[in-house]
């Protein structure tokens, strides 16, 4: 693991290594040897990739993705399920201002470009007594991949294969630790989230996390504490887990 020369607002270190089983585990180990809030570890390749459901993997090629964890204190009382909104927040305004595409966060931790899964979020949660909750926040953007596995071909896309051209990850990174730690910050973020808010005003089921049962209604927008909200059987209901689905569109 050495040290990677990115700008990082938390004035912590930023490590890179070339391959790894998993950067969450990385940081986790950072976490228990004491590194601050804001440290990063960033990988060229990941063996095992993970995705917010334990069936599924992150498949990217090595060196050609930015796959990286992010340890981050959380202050008293704020709501977790609200931290992967706001880092899809965070890179839906990375990839605006830096390469001028139109994206959608879809909840709870997708990125979105014309439909095709461009980034995702996973976030979890630490609690080390009697030290402030902490949390890490994986993340992984398609940036330099423009090939796919058959399971992914039509379902994702990446930076590259949109634009046209190579995209330097070390400064996509810097790009995207300085929009988290704004976003964090930003207390207007519902509304900056809202138009970028994937589906909003569609019909969508709502497949719970181990459940049978599947709540079926029309997406509003999100809450306060990052709950889906969504009007079913005549009220708003506020969703805190699951898998959001919709038809396709005619």
């Amino acid at each position: 693991m050495i040290s990677w020369t990115v700008a990082n607002p938390w004035s912590a270190p930023v490590f890179y290594v070339e391959s790894t089983l998993s950067t969450m585990e990385d940081a986790q180990r950072l976490d228990e040897q004491g590194y601050p809030s804001g440290t990063v570890v960033a990988a060229g390749y990941q063996e095992r990739g993970r995705g917010r459901r334990p069936e599924r993997t992150w498949a990217a090629e090595p060196g050609k993705n930015l796959l990286f964890t992010l340890l981050l204190d959380l202050d008293p009382g704020f709501p977790p399920q609200r931290l992967p909104l706001l880092a899809g927040l965070a890179l839906a305004r990375s990839v605006e201002d830096r390469f001028g595409l139109e994206v959608e966060v879809k909840w709870p931790n997708d990125l979105l470009c014309g439909q095709q899964k461009l980034a995702g979020v996973l976030c979890q949660a630490r609690t080390r007594p009697p030290a402030p909750a902490r949390a890490l926040v994986g993340v992984g953007v398609n940036c330099n991949q423009l090939d796919f596995p058959p399971g992914l071909a039509g379902r994702a896309c990446s930076l590259a294969g949109l634009l046209g051209r190579e995209v330097p990850l070390p400064g996509l990174l810097a790009d995207i630790l300085a929009a988290l730690h704004a976003a964090l910050g930003d207390g207007n973020w519902r509304a900056g989230l809202q138009h970028r808010l994937y589906g909003v005003g569609r019909q969508a089921t709502i497949r719970p996390e181990g459940g049978v049962v599947s709540i079926a209604g029309r997406v509003r927008g999100v809450a306060e504490d990052g709950a889906l909200l969504l009007e079913s059987g005549g009220r708003i209901r506020t969703i805190y887990s699951g898998e959001l689905l919709f038809q396709p569109e005619a």
